[in-house]
């Protein structure tokens, strides 16, 4: 057995494992954390990106709509991407507090 250091396990029967600590094992573990944090900014770059597209877009969509349909389907435009934001906010806010 290595002198190195290890993490003591209690058992349920009140003995005691011990587990050596790797360097392999903390890099990889190190390695994972940061590829989840990267995998979720760039989720979350991608989220407001579409969003903020999507507005941009409806934007331009109310435009040409107001001038040759009229004001109503401007509404409806603007309300569906209300409801598009305010659904990816709640589910952004949901998934910072559960994770």
């Amino acid at each position: 057995m290595s002198n190195g250091p290890f993490l003591v396990r209690t058992t349920a029967f009140g003995g005691k494992h011990l587990i050596p600590l790797s360097s392999p094992s903390l890099v990889a573990g190190v390695a994972v954390t940061v590829i989840l944090i990267v995998v979720v900014t760039v989720g979350a770059f991608v989220a407001v990106t579409i969003v903020v597209v999507n507005i941009l877009v409806c934007i331009v969509v109310l435009v040409i709509v107001d001038v040759v349909v009229g004001p109503t389907s401007v509404v409806v435009c603007v309300t569906c991407d209300v409801l598009v934001l305010v659904v990816v906010i709640v589910v952004g806010l949901a998934y910072a507090r559960y994770r």
